[in-house]
């Protein structure tokens, strides 16, 4: 008899507007489908499924309060809030099925302690249980996965670990997702100075085998999902024997559903037959990462692609009506304004691309790596690296014009209260007399 596992992914601590690209992995449903495949005893725990809500029906509150960048000058903090599951309905599950391991899976380092939170329950519950914690988190920050969230074992990701490319089992899913996650490559030879990928994927291309890809898009289809992300970060890299053998059988198997493309399309591969065969395979949004225009950044951080290779590259995509193009931007890096931000923005929107905010954190591991200040207090949101010539109040404007998560209006706190603690009980939020307003 297999020991019984049960691999959890967990809550997350979020600040608005809630995306939900920080909610939907597909790393524990991976684990948990390749471990059915071997035929152990699994199961799954989704603190978070699919489309994450602030109405309370998702269990979601205020859990705390942390300071933003340049809190000496503006006196702005933040409320945290907790999304997922109630965690009495962790420990049911626990007592239902009764596990001997305890798998978790955290991407975001700036999310640590919700790996922490999960641990805690699963000791309180049974001490004897053993907790095994794995994902970008424990890769990138092993002595602080050691050090604070107390598991058992550290796993550590290898490029070489087939189950990047597990087919997902649908039976994990207790809903349709809206859309679904798909990763066909992994790895990149490129080697940006705020980016971690090489690192967590490695240097060298591996790409699943394009007709094992066709043959779970298919499958996915006739249940019922309409609508695939590909997760890519070089969708494009040997593209004669890989992406073009996708699209090519897509075409022929008649799968009518629409793609898109988180990861993005590197200019340095895009021509206009490979975004022809994309745009007749129903691609529909396409990212075409820019992420500055200026040119010392650009060099100073290996950055291999250069602006006029960008605009060369949409200058095909515009050929194409039907693409929606999009452009991540990098918001809130250190020593950056907002005047160069919003150039970027302009620069972008100028040749018909929607630019897409991307809000600045450090990765460790990255040359922007920064052990000054605690994990949690790294959130993008939080603008970490505010200046008096990049103001929390101009970046949260940025936000609010750009958010794709509806409405979004800033949620500060203001005072002299946080300076002697950073971080406050979600309890005591809400009593006047804790804070100094301006």
């Amino acid at each position: 008899m297999s020991k019984r596992i049960l691999v959890v992914n967990p809550p997350c601590f979020a600040i608005k507007p809630i995306a939900e690209s920080e909610m939907i992995f597909a790393a524990p449903y991976a684990i948990a489908s390749d471990l059915k495949r071997r035929g152990v005893d699994c199961q799954l725990f989704d603190f978070i499924e699919d489309r994450p809500k602030l109405d309370g029906t998702d269990h979601n509150r205020i859990d705390g309060v942390l300071r933003c960048g340049n809190f000496e000058n503006e006196l702005i903090s933040k409320h945290i809030y907790y999304v997922g599951k109630n965690p009495k309905q962790y420990k049911s599950f626990l007592q239902a099925y009764k596990p001997e391991e305890v798998w978790i899976s955290v991407l975001f380092t700036y999310n640590w302690q919700a790996a922490k939170l999960v641990a805690d329950l699963t000791r309180e519950f049974n001490p004897l249980i053993k907790i095994k914690l794995g994902g970008a988190y424990a890769t990138l920050c092993q002595d602080h996965a050691r050090e604070n969230v107390g598991a058992d074992e550290i796993e550590v990701s290898c490029p070489e670990d087939p189950r990047r490319f597990q087919k997902i089992n649908f039976n994990l899913y207790r809903s349709l997702p809206s859309m679904f996650p798909i990763l066909t490559s992994v790895g990149c030879p490129f080697e940006c100075g705020w980016c971690a990928v090489n690192k967590l994927e490695g240097k060298a291309m591996q790409f699943k085998d394009p007709v094992e890809v066709l043959d779970d898009i298919e499958e996915k289809y006739c249940y019922g999902v309409t609508c695939f992300k590909f997760l890519d970060s070089n969708i494009l890299a040997d593209y004669d024997n890989h992406l073009k053998v996708i699209l090519q059988g897509i075409i022929k198997r008649g799968i009518k559903a629409l793609f898109r493309s988180y990861g993005g399309i590197n200019p340095l591969f895009a021509t206009q037959d490979k975004l022809e065969l994309m745009a007749e395979a129903n691609f529909i949004d396409v990212q075409i990462p820019l992420e500055t225009i200026n040119e010392d950044v650009i060099k100073t951080n290996n950055r291999a692609v250069s602006i006029q290779q960008w605009t060369e590259a949409v200058e095909k995509f515009n050929k194409i009506k039907r693409f929606s193009l999009s452009s991540f931007i990098l918001c809130g890096m250190p020593g950056q304004t907002i005047q160069e931000i919003y150039r970027a923005i302009n620069f972008v929107k100028d040749h018909g691309v929607n630019p897409s905010p991307l809000f600045f954190t450090p990765i460790p591991g990255t040359r922007y790596e920064d052990r000054s200040k605690p994990l949690e207090q790294l959130h993008p949101y939080l603008f970490p690296y505010a200046s008096n010539k990049m103001l929390v109040r101009d970046l949260d404007q940025l936000l609010a014009n750009y958010t794709q998560t509806g409405c979004y209006a800033p949620d500060y706190i203001r005072g002299e209260r946080y300076i002697s603690s950073p971080v406050i009980a979600k309890e005591n939020v809400y009593e006047s007399e804790m804070l100094k307003v301006l």
